[in-house]
């Protein structure tokens, strides 16, 4: 337990008189602020004034008030909860966390422009954010997405009253190490890529409570060889038509990747899964549905064939093959409006990075041969 050593009247007095001079809050052009730090000349945004009917923003850098410039360096939580007007907002460069409820209840939001800065999303920021469907935040430097810790629910953009949100597309960061517990839970995404950067992904990250509600659905999930633990239902009654689980990032004689409980569970079948993963994961029976375990189980070469019949949960698979060789890759595309923007494919035709940076395009990823603007590129 901490212990904290007793104010003299005197500090107490002065403490006070600190704290008050620099909680002033002041308006203008339309928002409102509080001083956070009258040293520094910082600012919080506060959000919008009474009565105004503004449907789209732009948080403003910095504010003049009283003949002293201001730097916007944070945002208040709940500034502009239920706010069913708002539909675009733009957030400055420099703001590292959106608050707990910012969003919450804004139910004409569709678009959320973020800077590079960005570091958190707080507790039920995009809660009840019904006309959502697309959020990128691949600029940002985010490494975890509430927490994977024990039994700890992570409300971003779902909670016990708001089961609908809209959320379909979702850019995540390269950065990116931990998708929280529930982060997702109830999100109908469609279009969703994995980080190399990512190494959990936590209980019911992307599930639905029943194979009728929304989430996840989407042909090919590819989960990244970074990734160490995939928790208990973390794509419960997710569409995934085509699984593939790549090369762990670093070699082991032992399983680097934990697959528990339910992680996949879902009536009906997959069309197929991949993991060519030297060392088969550890795994449940019950990581998978019975019916799916009739999808063709594609390994990395016939000698690994024979690890995966014996292993627990593999041996349940009751077709197992060595992949094909051939690279699969039909077309190379960059995109037309930036082409410094490129894809990074497998050997196997396997797109595993979407859209990045071409002179960065394979940083972090593990040891092998990649499909780059066209050209082969050995790491």
């Amino acid at each position: 337990m901490k212990k904290f050593l007793p104010l003299t009247l005197a500090a107490a007095a002065l403490l006070t008189a600190m704290t008050s001079a620099s909680a002033e809050s002041f308006e203008s052009d339309g928002f409102r602020f509080t001083v956070t730090d009258s040293r520094n000349a910082d600012v919080s945004f506060d959000g919008l004034v009474s009565g105004s009917d503004a449907t789209s923003i732009d948080i403003p850098q910095s504010v003049s008030y009283q003949g002293t410039d201001y730097e916007v360096t944070s945002l208040a939580n709940g500034a502009f909860i239920n706010n069913t007007m708002l539909e675009t907002v733009s957030i400055p460069s420099g703001i590292q966390a959106i608050p707990d409820s910012l969003f919450l209840g804004c139910t004409s939001l569709v678009q959320v422009t973020v800077p590079s800065s960005l570091e958190s999303l707080g507790t039920g920021s995009f809660v009840g954010c019904t006309s959502l469907t697309e959020l990128d935040l691949g600029n940002t430097g985010i490494t975890a997405l509430g927490s994977a810790s024990g039994t700890k629910v992570t409300y971003i953009f779902w909670d016990e009253n708001h089961r609908d949100p809209a959320l379909e597309t979702i850019v995540l960061p390269e950065s990116l190490e931990v998708i929280g517990n529930y982060t997702f839970y109830y999100c109908p995404l469609t279009d969703v890529s994995l980080p190399w950067t990512l190494t959990t992904i936590g209980a019911s990250a992307f599930s639905a409570p029943e194979a009728t509600d929304p989430c996840l659905g989407q042909d090919t999930l590819i989960i990244p060889g970074s990734v160490t633990r995939i928790a208990y239902q973390a794509f419960e009654h997710c569409n995934i038509q085509k699984l593939i689980i790549l090369p762990a990032a670093t070699k082991s004689t032992t399983p680097t990747l934990t697959i528990e409980d339910l992680a996949f569970w879902r009536e009906g079948s997959m069309a197929e899964v991949w993991c060519t993963q030297d060392v088969p994961p550890t795994m449940k029976d019950n990581s998978f549905y019975t019916t799916q375990y009739s999808a063709p189980l594609y390994v990395e070469s016939e000698a690994d064939i024979p690890e995966y019949q014996a292993a627990a949960g593999w041996k349940n698979f009751t077709e197992i093959h060595a992949r094909a060789i051939a690279t699969g890759i039909e077309s190379v595309d960059t995109a037309p409006d930036a082409p410094h923007l490129t894809d990074v494919y497998t050997m196997t035709g396997l797109r595993v990075r979407h859209n990045v940076d071409a002179a960065t395009a394979t940083d972090g990823l593990p040891s092998g041969l990649y499909i780059v603007n066209g050209h082969k590129i050995q790491l």
